[in-house]
């Protein structure tokens, strides 16, 4: 990751390098030759600016494609406290169908004892 900032910063570098010497080479100057000559400076300078946001580019699409396939550890913990929640759910969800049926007991026996209390009066 460190090789990657290294070429991050790189491509920062050039891409500003070549938009000041652009800037620079842009004067328009009286003499034909000095004209030329920053003419032709100038397309070097938009060729390399391209070329390093180009690579800028392709750093940024790796970056993102690293953080998505290869960050498993943070994937991995978040699955598992994922996990842990859905447990803890299924947990309160297994103890509150016990409790529902505790009840639905009790109130069985005590509607079979009404029954019966009823039917011998």
């Amino acid at each position: 990751m460190e090789l990657k900032q290294q070429v991050l910063e790189k491509e920062i570098t050039k891409i500003n390098n070549n938009f000041q010497s652009i800037i620079h080479s842009s004067k328009i100057s009286n003499d034909k030759t000095q004209s030329l000559r920053e003419g032709l400076q100038l397309n070097v300078n938009t060729c390399s600016l391209l070329s390093a946001a180009e690579n800028l580019l392709s750093l940024t699409s790796e970056l993102k494609e690293i953080h998505l396939f290869y960050n498993f550890e943070n994937t991995n913990k978040l699955n598992l406290e994922r996990k842990q929640e859905l447990n803890t759910k299924i947990k309160e969800g297994e103890n509150l169908i016990k409790n529902i049926n505790i009840k639905l007991n009790e109130s069985l026996f005590e509607l079979e004892d009404n029954l019966e209390k009823s039917n011998y009066s």
